[in-house]
């Protein structure tokens, strides 16, 4: 983590900026580059929805809103300048790789937050606002299992489905509508299994069959997990990934991207000797 030239001088605690992050720092920032709205958009889509979501709204008691009424860049009695905002993005942030942001990556930012709180203007704040990707609503009606597995019995291959932030279960952390183990999905060993994974959700998820332990990074089965599980399916967007399990028991479906599976993100996949394939939710 950098501590570069910070001197405390009082009140800069980026409020709800902080919580969740773990650093409450005051301090004098001295001055960045001039930072790029476009630039900071594209560069808070690849760094900052991993927590805060695409639209930044982030997690209720989870992530704290970057974007919005609630957000610590807007709210008046915070104020951070942009240049206070921009020195507190190069120390801390992002949490999962802090100080790994150039000057001019970190200016990028707080423009482009500063923008789309309303903070440098209304036009500047329709036209941030306008490069971040409108929200969906998450499904509302109940899940059907058969939508979630199909299988052909004669060639012993079966397709499951797993929607990432189906509903606003579990914050949104779910699959199917889904979390904490409660999906159980059953298929005989032996079998050829097709996994996609469709994310629907605010945040980056994936998706991994691993061992049967809290938090669990261990693939049970060779490519049992979506491209990049650590970063995430963006929002939006679909993975695939199939592998045939060899060995009967209990595993978790398990979402990898850093604290995603603590806050409930798995389910439970059965491996069985025989029998035909089947989903309970």
């Amino acid at each position: 983590m950098r501590m570069r030239g910070m001197v405390a001088t009082g009140a800069l605690v980026v409020g709800l900026l902080v919580a969740g992050c773990g650093q409450a720092p005051t301090f004098s920032a001295p001055s960045f580059p001039t930072g790029s709205i476009v630039q900071g958009a594209a560069l808070y889509k690849t760094t900052c929805t991993v927590c805060h979501g695409a639209t930044g709204l982030g997690v209720p008691g989870v992530y704290p809103p970057l974007i919005g009424a609630t957000s610590s860049i807007r709210l008046k009695g915070l104020n951070p300048t942009q240049n206070q905002l921009a020195q507190f993005i190069y120390d801390y942030m992002p949490k999962l790789n802090p100080g790994s942001l150039t000057r001019q990556q970190a200016s990028n930012l707080a423009a482009f937050l500063f923008s789309a709180n309303g903070r440098n203007g209304k036009a500047e704040e329709t036209a941030a606002l306008g490069l971040l990707p409108k929200a969906t609503a998450p499904s509302t009606g109940p899940a059907t299992p058969s939508k979630f597995l199909t299988y052909q019995a004669a060639a012993k291959t079966v397709a499951i489905t797993l929607v990432a932030g189906y509903n606003s279960a579990l914050s949104g952390f779910n699959f199917n509508g889904e979390g904490k183990g409660a999906m159980v999905i059953t298929v005989p060993a032996g079998w050829k299994v097709t996994v996609t994974v469709s994310n629907k959700g605010l945040l980056p998820h994936s998706a991994a069959i691993v061992t049967n332990a809290a938090n669990s990074t261990t693939l049970a089965f060779p490519g049992a997990e979506v491209p990049n599980a650590t970063t995430g399916v963006a929002p939006g967007s679909t993975a695939t990934f199939t592998f045939t399990p060899t060995k009967a028991g209990t595993y978790r479906i398990a979402c990898l991207v850093p604290g995603h599976e603590q806050l409930g993100m798995w389910d439970t996949l059965r491996v069985v000797a025989s029998g035909t394939p089947s989903i309970s939710l």
